[in-house]
């Protein structure tokens, strides 16, 4: 089928894939404020170029942000979900409901609060619901007689409560009715409805989690293709545990992970490390796709600004925000820029207080993905404080535009030790300071970086290289 020519493979049915990345909503929709990552980045990027094949009918499960429950953007078919599963900490804020006004900026922590203040506010878990109670109103004719009029007034609260008693019973056998189970973790229908109502050939999803096990025992049990996109290493380790309730990082039940790893008829890793574990530890031969990047500049490239820049979540548990504040404390003399999107509340106040007498340090708390490569085209240098990561698609973005990249711990596939796109430091803060000052001063290594930085991304992170095989893949499976 893959060597078919586009007009004979539109006269059969398309193949439908469907991608489940519940943060991708604002990758589509500028004017939806929420948080996201690389990973929704990656599969977004995968979806819309998918969608641009004849054969392919390419499908999107988002959180429901109060968009059409349906609605086609990018070529890409979006299904809108208030499911209540969170493949995240759960003292991660889930940015469910906040919708920015048609003309989209780039949001300071003030800014955001200002909106919130305006009737816009974050919400914890699924989405609030807009809920209209409709009574019913027993109309009694005048000339009825008094005693049947008490008697219906004194029946109408025990109506009233076997109304609602009906309704709530009613609503919990919808919602709570069993799928399934893997092992003593239930799967309710409802957590995996809307997969029946998208009807895909293909599903999958990013990561290793929760949603992903439930995702994985759905395609089985409804005799549909399962493939897994890793997130990260992570994804592999050995720690998880099949037997036990052992959980990791995140909360997830080890057994759960191990299903997915195990249970996905096609897994896509990013680098070679991440094959090389799950080959040992769970036995599972896997196809290396670097994530890909569209090459084409969106923006003039101007590092004038000369500063150096951090991208990523509030999250202390991987990315690790306060490391910049602290490199911005102990190198006074550069500009810095962090966007921070807000994942952990606690985390996110603590960096703003932390980083308030700073005159040289500004925190933009939400920027639009239709803008940000704006900030990476105008950079000197990026910096990566993660404890681990995946593939960063922070590294490309920079990179795109001849950004050298100093990270503190993740170098994937030796980008940055071996094709001399920046620097790695292998968990010694102190040498990232020495890094970053050679950089920024030494303007010799600063270009040779910068050159391979481009060379590097040509080579490994083309789309259009990369998306074709994507493609070949699923046609394949």
């Amino acid at each position: 089928m893959s060597g078919q020519s586009p007009a004979a493979a539109s006269k059969e049915r398309k193949l439908r894939i469907c991608a489940v990345s519940l943060y991708s909503y604002p990758l589509f929709n500028p004017a939806c404020i929420s948080p996201f990552g690389g990973s929704e980045v990656r599969i977004s990027l995968i979806a819309r170029e998918l969608a641009k094949y004849p054969d392919l009918d390419v499908h999107l499960v988002v959180f429901d942000h109060g968009q059409p429950k349906l609605e086609v953007r990018d070529g890409v078919t979006l299904h809108s979900w208030s499911g209540k599963y969170c493949p995240i900490r759960a003292d991660h804020v889930s940015v469910n409901a906040l919708v920015q006004p048609q003309s989209a900026t780039d949001m300071t922590d003030a800014a955001v609060a200002a909106q919130a203040q305006a009737g816009v506010s974050l919400v914890t878990g699924s989405p609030r619901l807009s809920l209209r109670w409709h009574q019913t109103r027993l109309r009694i004719k005048s000339h009825s007689p008094r005693f049947v009029v008490s008697l219906v007034r004194r029946l109408r609260p025990l109506s009233a409560a076997l109304a609602s008693f009906r309704h709530r019973t009613a609503a919990f056998l919808r919602e709570e009715s069993l799928f399934g189970s893997i092992q003593s973790h239930a799967i309710r229908l409802a957590d995996v409805r809307i997969y029946d109502e998208v009807g895909a050939d293909i599903y999958l999803t990013h990561g290793n989690h929760d949603l992903a096990a439930a995702l994985a025992y759905y395609c089985r049990k409804r005799g549909r293709k399962y493939v897994m996109l890793s997130a990260s290493d992570h994804d592999f380790i050995a720690a998880h545990d099949a037997e036990t309730n052992s959980t990791d990082m995140y909360g997830s039940l080890g057994f759960l992970l191990v299903y997915t790893v195990k249970n996905a008829d096609l897994i896509f890793v990013q680098t070679g490390r991440q094959a090389e574990l799950a080959r040992t530890y769970f036995g599972r031969d896997t196809i290396i796709i670097p994530n890909p990047v569209d090459l084409t500049p969106r923006f003039p490239r101007s590092s004038a600004t000369g500063k150096i820049l951090w991208v990523g979540k509030s999250d202390d548990l991987i990315k690790q925000p306060e490391l910049f504040v602290d490199l911005a404390h102990r190198k006074p003399e550069y500009e810095y820029l962090m966007i921070m999107n807000l994942a952990v509340d606690s985390v996110h106040r603590r960096i703003l207080e932390k980083s308030r007498d700073l005159s040289r340090l500004k925190v933009l708390t939400y920027v639009p993905f239709d803008r940000v490569e704006k900030y990476f085209a105008e950079a000197a240098l990026f910096v990566n404080t993660s404890a681990f990561e995946g593939f960063p698609n922070t590294f490309l973005q920079a990179m795109k535009y001849g950004v050298p990249v100093v990270s503190l711990m993740v170098d994937p596939d030796g980008m940055l030790a071996r094709h001399g796109c920046g620097a790695v430091c292998d968990g010694d803060f102190d040498r990232l300071e020495r890094e970053v000052s050679l950089l920024m001063s030494d303007r010799s290594r600063y270009l040779h970086a910068s050159d391979c930085c481009r060379a590097y991304l040509a080579r490994y992170h083309d789309k259009d290289i990369l998306v074709p095989k994507y493609r070949e893949a699923l046609l394949n499976l």
